[in-house]
């Protein structure tokens, strides 16, 4: 799974960037904790995660605004920043480059810091986020959280394949990892018996994805292989009903930002396919009878991603033609 966030700075060797360039900007940043948004969410405790749902706009017929109104495919920034998804992207990304620049390096400054930003966020009593999610994608007049907000953990993949490199460099010491591993016990045990926990698993559409890659990659740093194969086996269904023969897959397609989400909902499939393939389940070369794969869904996004056909579907965003680099290297690894 480390190949995961070696992706990152192999992304920066091919941009002609150093990874201990980026890894030295990183030692300056600030070191985030759920502790620094400027106000705790509904349930008064700061320790608890808080994202707002990035799509949802006041209305404006109601002189408070409220309930907030969708608004698919536009982001509303001013809510998204109060919460705590931005200052955890930034964190799992210092993580992941440090990390990746200390086993390049063996500088201690890299590890040192990426060190302190785990124990920052996950275990250190004054500033640890709670374990769960009960506040995540909030909606203003409409809900205090949502399964939906699990997307916004999906980098809890990135920082369990970190944590297993500081292992092997013994640098991340058993005294470390027993509260960690303590944390990503409670958040899994939340994960598998919320009521927001079990919406997000039953999800059709990406954030399910997402959800069975993030749920198999905690279950094998905690060494529960034989649960984590089992998901694995059922994430085949996944794909199956996701994919359709000729490689779209509907339930993205449907989106204001039809070829983002499909990406997207590939890149989930594509990252657990990476974190299963020490229990030896292999899903790119898991095909249905009448053809549903991930291959053929990467084939359908190649041209429009190239720019050779024009996306059929509404897309509000511009597509890049780097859109499937992640898939295509975890696809070709």
């Amino acid at each position: 799974m480390r190949f995961y966030i070696a992706w990152a700075v192999s992304a920066l060797l091919a941009a002609g960037q150093s990874p201990t360039i980026e890894a030295d900007k990183m030692l300056k940043q600030p070191i985030y904790s759920v502790m620094d948004k400027a106000q705790a969410g509904p349930s008064g405790d700061k320790h608890d995660f808080v994202s707002y749902a990035p799509y949802w706009w006041p209305d404006p017929a109601k002189p408070d605004g409220l309930p907030y109104i969708r608004k698919d495919g536009h982001t509303n920034k001013e809510m998204v920043d109060k919460g705590d998804a931005g200052n955890f992207s930034a964190t799992v990304r210092a993580i992941r480059i440090l990390t990746e620049a200390f086993v390049a390096t063996n500088e201690p400054k890299y590890a040192d810091n990426a060190v302190r930003r785990i124990n920052k966020w996950f275990v250190n009593p004054a500033t640890r986020m709670n374990p769960n999610l009960e506040y995540g994608q909030a909606i203003m007049g409409r809900t205090t959280g949502r399964g939906a907000g699990l997307i916004s953990m999906r980098g809890l993949i990135e920082i369990t394949a970190a944590v297993k490199d500081l292992k092997k460099k013994k640098v991340w010491v058993e005294a470390d990892d027993k509260p960690l591993r303590e944390w990503f016990s409670a958040y899994l045990k939340w994960l598998e018996s919320s009521e927001i926990g079990l919406a997000e698993k039953q999800a059709k559409n990406n954030h399910g994805s997402w959800y069975a890659a993030q749920a198999m990659a905690i279950e094998l740093y905690l060494g529960r292989k034989r649960q984590a194969k089992n998901r694995a086996q059922a994430l085949r269904e996944r794909i199956a009903w996701q994919i359709e023969p000729d490689g779209r897959q509907p339930l993205e397609t449907s989106r204001e930002d039809g070829f983002s989400y499909s990406v997207f909902n590939l890149e989930a499939l594509a990252v657990a396919a990476n974190v299963a393939e020490p229990l030896g389940v292999n899903f790119w070369k898991f095909k249905t009878p009448d053809g549903r794969c991930m291959r053929v869904a990467f084939e359908y996004l190649e041209p429009f991603a190239a720019g050779s056909k024009p996306w059929p579907y509404k897309q509000l965003k511009n597509i890049s033609p780097n859109a499937l680099a992640k898939i295509r290297q975890l696809r070709d690894r």
